[in-house]
């Protein structure tokens, strides 16, 4: 799929026609993949909302495809619970745009809790509560509360790298070609996350040595956490 937007937008009318065509015929797991593929689109668009409200109806339509099919009521109601994980996400993503940290870090929790209810994906509930850690930790900074902030990056960074593993063991039994593409981004991803927590802790203690008069110590751990964002 291209990123033009325009093309992006033409994509989306286009699974809007098949959810007319889909609702008429009454195919709520057919409705379900087209308000996925809208939720995604709207993702790279960068529209968080309308992202996360499509995830939304993804995820009502799943619940009614399990009870319209009761023999594949599981396989439905998983992809039902991860749909609201990613709503979820997305709105944490429109909270971390507009800087409401606190409000980002409760819409991770959130996900990663979703996520830890289903079978098949509850191997990346620890990448997203790292998120929420991460986010909790940007609240505390910006409210000046540089010890705790310090303590929650740090709490952050050791997440990442259980996520990492996390995902990375998965790997070996993931089949399908997109969930393997999206595990394989995540694990780089959660170095260069875990580099930036480490990056903003060691900037944080540069603040506390600072306000204790050690600008010499101050100085140092500035210049790390530096080289840590290089």
């Amino acid at each position: 799929m291209t990123n033009e937007p325009e093309y992006l937008r033409r994509a989306i009318e286009i699974s809007r026609k098949a959810i007319e065509s889909a609702s008429k015929a009454d195919m709520p797991s057919r409705i379900a993949e087209s308000n996925w593929k809208i939720a995604k689109t709207y993702d790279i668009l960068g529209e968080h909302i309308e992202s996360a409200n499509n995830f939304r109806q993804a995820s009502e339509s799943y619940v009614r495809a399990a009870e319209k099919i009761p023999q594949l009521k599981d396989f439905y109601q998983d992809l039902a619970t991860y749909m609201k994980a990613w709503s979820e996400i997305e709105r944490a993503r429109q909270h971390h745009k507009e800087k409401k940290y606190g409000m980002a870090k409760d819409r991770y929790e959130k996900a990663a809790e979703l996520h830890k209810a289903t079978e098949r994906w509850s191997y990346l509930s620890s990448n997203y509560l790292a998120w929420a850690r991460l986010e909790e930790a940007e609240d505390l900074s910006r409210s000046e509360q540089t010890q705790e902030s310090r303590d929650i990056f740090q709490q952050a960074a050791s997440l990442f790298s259980e996520a990492r593993e996390s995902i990375k063991n998965k790997l070996k039994t993931i089949e399908t070609g997109e969930e393997r593409r999206i595990a394989e981004g995540l694990v780089k991803a959660s170095d260069v996350r875990r580099e930036y927590c480490l990056g903003r802790m060691a900037l944080e203690e540069a603040r506390i040595l600072d306000r204790q008069g050690d600008h010499l110590a101050s100085s140092r751990r500035y210049g790390q956490a530096t080289e840590r964002f290089q």
